[in-house]
């Protein structure tokens, strides 16, 4: 079955296409090693460093005001930022990405104690439930959850420690583009970015942190990045992804108001497909681009594999089960959703290639999809 509709923007984004012819004029313009001695490689790094301007502009970080490490993608760069934290006590979002959550658990190793935040039933950390008792040195959550799109209120973080304040990590991979981040006011000391979530390449993330945050490098060699993180970059990918971040801002606007429309309309709809089993996972106050629901009955990993195989319509799972696996999302498990009712997960994610017909095209598929299952 072809590709016919891709609605898993979460996961990742095509290259937008305004870009595409960009990325091999790049190619093409800019194929220098950036840390060579030339004039041509200094070009190449004189690129790289407005990129990071760009880049720090769009977090509204005066110029000095952090650094960056560019890394190959958000599961690296949150690795490097947790490894490096320093402090023993450590919390981190039960509902957060493997790539943060595994990260932070793991620091037991080195004698760290961990702590899981906990999530309300709308996916909201519950600060109230949280163990205060503990005064927390570093601090790590998702900014907006990939799988039902609740996005944290930064805000809280800093007021809830009756310590020192302490060191904020955020997963921004999903929110960068999105909505707003502001650095300094939100008080972020690490800060995770990823371009394959913005439709720039998929092999560019970042690492923001300030100054005065540590960083452990774990990739040693020529001393590239300040001996932090060694490799040559590579120029294209990184102008590319700098393109992508403020092409998503300038279209943010327009962009979300549409699925905004269509995120309602699929609630009513699918609603109406079956009033006594539909169920969603993402509240109405979620980031409209993701919704997770499911049919009670209907295992979601199947209906997925339905839809990509009958009708060539791509979502994803909302959960990490399948149909052969026993295992459950560790957010909605978070969120106190039975097992039974996390394995209905589905996962629909848009993104500025899909079209009013495609929603329609997809609920059109569904009732006959149930019917068939």
């Amino acid at each position: 079955m072809e590709l016919k509709t891709y609605f898993d923007y979460a996961a990742t984004c095509p290259i937008r296409p305004e870009l595409q012819k960009r990325y091999l004029s790049y190619l093409e313009r800019y194929p220098q090693n950036p840390h060579g001695g030339t004039c041509f490689a200094e070009q190449s790094r004189r690129l790289i460093l407005n990129a990071e301007r760009r880049i720090f502009s769009l977090l509204s970080l005066p110029e000095g005001g952090a650094k960056i490490i560019w890394t190959s993608g958000s599961t690296e760069a949150l690795n490097l930022a947790i490894n490096s934290a320093p402090g023993k006590n450590f919390a981190v979002d039960s509902g957060a990405h493997p790539a943060m959550l595994q990260s932070v658990l793991a620091q037991e190793k080195r004698g760290c104690v961990t702590h899981l935040l906990p999530l309300s039933a709308e996916g909201k950390i519950n600060w109230s439930q949280a163990p205060l008792q503990h005064a927390f040195d570093f601090i790590a959550l998702c900014d907006l959850n990939n799988e039902t799109g609740v996005c944290q209120n930064l805000a809280e973080i800093p007021n809830i420690n009756t310590g020192s304040k302490p060191i904020i990590c955020v997963d921004a991979a999903q929110s960068f583009g999105k909505r707003k981040i502001n650095f300094n006011q939100e008080k972020i000391d690490y800060l995770v970015l990823s371009s394959r979530k913005i439709g720039g390449p998929g092999t560019l993330g970042a690492l923001v942190y300030r100054s005065n945050c540590p960083i452990k490098p774990v990739l040693f060699g020529g001393g590239q990045q300040h001996n932090l993180r060694s490799g040559t970059l590579d120029t294209p990918t990184i102008l590319l992804f700098a393109d992508a971040a403020e092409l998503s801002y300038q279209k943010a606007a327009e962009e979300q108001k549409r699925y905004q429309l269509w995120n309602t309309l699929l609630r009513t709809e699918l609603q109406k497909i079956a009033p006594d089993k539909i169920i969603f996972f993402s509240p109405k106050t979620a980031s409209s681009p993701i919704l997770s629901f499911g049919f009670r009955g209907y295992e979601g990993a199947i209906i997925t594999r339905m839809l990509a195989e009958y009708c060539g319509i791509q979502v994803s799972s909302g959960s990490a089960c399948s149909a052969e696996s026993h295992e459950i999302s560790l957010v909605l498990k978070a969120m106190g959703y039975s097992d039974q009712d996390a394995r209905c997960a589905i996962r629909l994610s848009m993104g500025y290639g899909n079209t009013k017909d495609q929603i329609k095209d997809f609920l059109h598929v569904m009732p006959q999809l149930l019917k068939n299952y």
